[in-house]
């Protein structure tokens, strides 16, 4: 259901349910003996869940003032969930995990900005933010475990430019993760990470271009993580462009001049914190020719009328 206030303003309701039936492996009951120390059981009894979903969003734009409202919450519930069993021996390390149905998972999300124009300076803001929060149940040695976790994150982005002169931006975003399980009460895992991306053009004469761009990922030691894994990646180019509408250019390029290029990930999950980094590419160079196609197909004939 969309109601409209005005040409660019509207709020929007929306509900949506779906089923999910289990699958095969999740009901079959013969267990799966490749891994002696990880074996999985199906559960024939196992249950459909029908999962639920809530939506409320709103927009609005002025084109005259440049000034623009958005934001949305959603909120999800599933019945009959398909979640895991997990059993441990604390003697062989042996963990045994059996699909089941359980009841009070929940979530809630959204996000919000605010965008507008001070006249002044000639420069453009946004201000805007996100939050994630989920109960999930699972089972740990016949205890049933509440996993409550929730991801907040701000930013704030700007950007000012002048025709063939320059442009630069500059988007930051802080995010704070939080989780914490009813079967260990007393442990509250939470951290900070710090994303800072600025970049700017700058347009020269005899048809010069120089760009340049930055990643800076602080990602600080936590409860969890004893070490921190910041990276500052640093890109840039400089181009030259030539023909008609300066549609070929040839550029000379450095990605990561650091050399400081890290994969990283990190996940909360009911049972598990997990930080993962890997090997991605690092440094290089390169020279490049780039054509943009200022007119795409052919231009319709005039057949008068």
């Amino acid at each position: 259901m969309t109601y409209t206030f005005a040409a660019q303003t509207r709020l929007s309701i929306r509900y949506s349910g779906n089923t999910q039936p289990p699958s095969l492996q999740q009901l079959q009951p013969i267990a799966n003996n490749e891994n002696p120390l990880d074996v999985i059981i199906g559960n024939p009894g196992l249950k459909p869940q029908f999962r639920n979903n809530f939506n409320l969003w709103y927009n609005s734009y002025h084109i005259l003032t440049e000034q623009s409202i958005y934001g949305s919450i959603n909120y999800s519930f599933t019945s009959n969930a398909i979640s895991s069993s997990l059993n441990v021996s604390d003697t062989t390390g042996k963990q045994t995990t059996q699909s089941v149905n359980v009841s009070g998972n929940h979530s809630w999300n959204g996000w919000f900005g605010y965008g507008f124009k001070i006249k002044g300076p000639d420069l453009s803001l946004n201000i805007n933010g996100s939050f994630d929060q989920s109960n999930n149940v699972t089972i740990v040695n016949n205890f049933t475990n509440l996993t409550k976790s929730g991801s907040y994150t701000g930013g704030l982005g700007l950007w000012k430019s002048k025709e063939k002169k320059y442009d630069i931006n500059l988007n930051a975003n802080i995010t704070y993760t939080t989780s914490k399980s009813s079967d260990d009460p007393m442990v509250l895992t939470h951290y900070f990470i710090y994303d800072i991306q600025p970049g700017a053009n700058v347009f020269l004469p005899w048809h010069l271009q120089i760009h340049g761009d930055a990643d800076l990922n602080i990602r600080p030691k936590s409860t969890a993580f004893p070490t921190n894994n910041n990276v500052f990646l640093v890109n840039g180019w400089i181009g030259k462009k030539l023909l008609k509408n300066d549609q070929l250019m040839f550029k000379a390029a450095v990605n990561d001049l650091l050399n400081q290029n890290n994969g990283f990930n990190r996940n909360v999950s009911s049972s598990f914190i997990t930080q993962t980094t890997y090997t991605t590419i690092k440094r290089y160079f390169m020279f490049s020719i780039v054509w943009n196609f200022a007119k795409a197909g052919v231009a319709v004939p005039n057949r008068g009328n």
